[in-house]
């Protein structure tokens, strides 16, 4: 397997962590969160979002060689950005379940 440009792992990495930031974003609006939703889930459906959505970063060459590695470097880096913004924001402390 050939080496991953480093320029393609850094738009790889803020694909996931844009993907964080909308998830977060997006679940701020109470009509988009339902009875079992809780923030601690935040990391994971950021990194299933990143997982869903890293491609749009890539060409199709660069997807077909390297899509594994790229997706978990997408989805790290989202469950990463989704723990830096739940420490940032502190909504942990304040929002009940």
């Amino acid at each position: 397997m050939s080496e991953i440009a480093p320029e393609l792992q850094e738009r790889v990495r803020n694909a996931g962590r844009l993907a964080a930031y909308e998830t977060f974003v997006m679940f701020l609006n109470p009509k988009f969160r339902g009875d079992a939703f809780s923030w601690e889930r935040l990391p994971e459906m950021s990194e299933t979002s990143a997982k869903a959505s890293w491609f749009n970063a890539v060409t199709e060459k660069e997807y077909q060689k390297f899509k594994g590695e790229l997706d978990r470097i997408a989805a790290h880096a989202a469950r990463d950005q989704a723990n830096i913004i739940l420490s940032r924001s502190d909504i942990l402390s304040w929002w009940k379940s």
